[in-house]
């Protein structure tokens, strides 16, 4: 994701950040201002328990619905989409 943020982001885009802020600076919020249109920020906080637990939506990810409203406005721009991993 350093690479593509250095050599910028192709034009129109949203980008989803999932992030880990109690974690080393693997996981910390990248900031992209200037790179990005528009931007969701997820903090998850344990991003290597995902997929290892047994949890719902409702638990893990109480930004499903704000996610789905702002992945559709996206769409509805013709905005790009990069999720970054």
């Amino acid at each position: 994701m350093e690479k593509l943020l250095n050599d910028d982001l192709p034009p129109k885009n949203a980008v989803i950040s999932f992030y880990d802020d109690s974690h080393d600076k693997a996981g910390a919020k990248i900031d992209y201002a200037g790179k990005a249109d528009r931007v969701f920020y997820i903090e998850i906080s344990d991003i290597e328990q995902i997929g290892k637990q047994n949890m719902l939506f409702d638990t893990y990810l109480p930004e499903a619905d704000e996610l789905a409203g702002f992945i559709y406005r996206a769409k509805n721009r013709r905005l790009g989409y990069y999720l970054p991993v």
